[in-house]
């Protein structure tokens, strides 16, 4: 049976009107969006767009709507399709979309600054010949490196790296003294101690014993 209404194409996709509603509506957005481009020469067909996106959500809403016949896909809308894939957010077609169209126009400018490069080189070539043709000679000559070009303000930063040895720090190595060697200097130290208290006492042991001859001189 052919589909000639909404409420057919519904029943197509398995879908109910309340399941369509539920999703936002883009559709008036890509048509003022389409009218837009119309009005500067550029196509304005928004399957033309979404035939050239690589978005895996316009390839879903592409695969259903490519299922139907030519005549009955007028019928059927994007928020349908998206509703009927299972995309909530129809959002990302619209956003899919918008950067397709910017990818285009940009590979458009590109290919048209290519293809008038060799016309517009020629045309300043035959302007730089003529007697007024000042400044397309010094265009010409800027271009083609033959006149040097100001490079414009400019700040210079020298760093300059000094050599000497308090540039970097340097390690100091102190070597440490074997065990041997300070064990024998302990057993110095406590010897000359021993040598020193003996030297102390020695004299009060002589001086008691003068004292003790004194006291029996005196009693003699």
């Amino acid at each position: 049976m052919p589909i000639q209404s909404t409420k057919a194409a519904l029943d197509r996709l398995q879908i109910t009107k309340e399941q369509l509603l539920a999703v936002p509506q883009i559709t008036p957005h890509l048509e003022h969006i389409m009218s837009s481009l119309a009005a500067r020469g550029l196509p304005s067909d928004i399957w033309y767009y979404m035939e050239a996106s690589p978005e895996p959500d316009v390839r879903k809403v592409l695969f259903l709507r490519k299922q139907l016949r030519k005549q009955a896909q007028k019928y059927f809308s994007i928020e349908m399709f998206c509703a009927a894939s299972g995309i909530n957010d129809p959002q990302d077609i619209l956003q899919a979309v918008i950067r397709t169209i910017d990818r285009l126009n940009r590979y458009n400018a590109s290919l048209r600054i290519s293809s008038a490069q060799p016309e517009v080189v020629q045309k300043t070539i035959d302007v730089a010949m003529t007697d007024g043709g000042d400044r397309a000679r010094e265009l010409y000559m800027k271009v083609s490196g033959l006149l040097p070009q100001s490079r414009g303000p400019h700040t210079t930063i020298q760093v300059n790296q000094n050599a000497s040895a308090t540039s970097s720090p340097q390690a100091i190595v102190v070597q440490a003294t074997p065990a041997e060697s300070t064990i024998k200097r302990m057993a110095d130290q406590l010897n000359a101690y021993r040598q020193l208290t003996q030297q102390v006492t020695e004299p009060s042991s002589i001086t008691e014993s003068v004292q003790d001859s004194i006291l029996v001189e005196k009693d003699q």
